[in-house]
């Protein structure tokens, strides 16, 4: 009889260690499915995120030979290419600040592309553009470079960055180029203050606060300044 017992428990004991050793094995499996997973989607993620990075210096790319003038037969139009790098931009994450500040010297730095080759009349080497305002366009462009490059190194020097641009693109002492640079810089901060109050373009500003009058008043008054800047809401050209 107490051969049965001890034969019973001792089978029990087994029992409950197999039990145990076949949860253990469960669980080392799962915990290495899953890490093989989490690494899986990382570096997947990651080459999609360099792939991002890639197209925006494409685009950057496109963007500084499209704002010499005259365009060539294969290149895109300077409004187009810096559409196709704000598009590029967005999926890549990067600051809207950097973006927003090459978009508008870019632009700055082709007004005043065009207007040296109407002056000159060369089409082969007209289109030259000053030194001191290049310097500032070109600035812009580097932070843009740096960001895709070197992400986190980017982010954690950006604002110094963006304030060494404006400090340089304030610097201009160029006539054409510090025309356009202050036309080109009005427009954004025209076009970032009716984004500040959720309208579109005050040309067409539609108050849809109706219960307080004073709230609508003020909207439409801020929208107002911002239409009164220079070359707020210009269309290029």
């Amino acid at each position: 009889m107490g051969w049965r017992q001890s034969t019973q428990g001792g089978g029990a004991a087994r029992s409950a260690r197999s039990s145990w050793r076949l949860g253990l094995a469960c669980c080392c499996v799962f915990r290495s499915h899953w890490h093989c997973s989490t690494v899986g989607q990382y570096v997947s993620g990651g080459g999609q995120r360099r792939e991002a990075r890639a197209a925006v210096l494409h685009a950057l790319e496109l963007c500084e030979g499209a704002r010499w003038a005259p365009r060539g037969k294969d290149e895109p139009a300077h409004p187009d290419a810096l559409r196709s790098l704000q598009t590029a931009a967005l999926i890549a994450r990067l600051p809207r600040s950097a973006t927003d500040a090459y978009v508008a010297l870019s632009r700055a730095g082709w007004w005043s592309s065009m207007e040296s080759l109407d002056e000159s009349g060369d089409p082969e080497y007209g289109g030259g553009i000053a030194n001191d305002p290049n310097e500032a366009f070109r600035a812009a462009a580097a932070v843009v470079v740096e960001l895709s490059w070197k992400p986190w190194r980017g982010r954690l020097v950006l604002r110094r960055r963006l304030k060494a641009v404006n400090a340089r693109a304030a610097a201009v002492t160029d006539q054409p180029g510090r025309r356009h640079l202050d036309r080109a810089l009005g427009q954004q901060q025209a076009w970032t203050i009716c984004q500040s109050i959720e309208h579109e373009c005050p040309r067409r500003l539609v108050c849809s606060d109706r219960r307080d009058p004073a709230a609508s008043s003020r909207k439409s008054a801020a929208s107002h300044e911002a239409w009164r800047l220079p070359g707020a809401c210009e269309g290029e050209r």
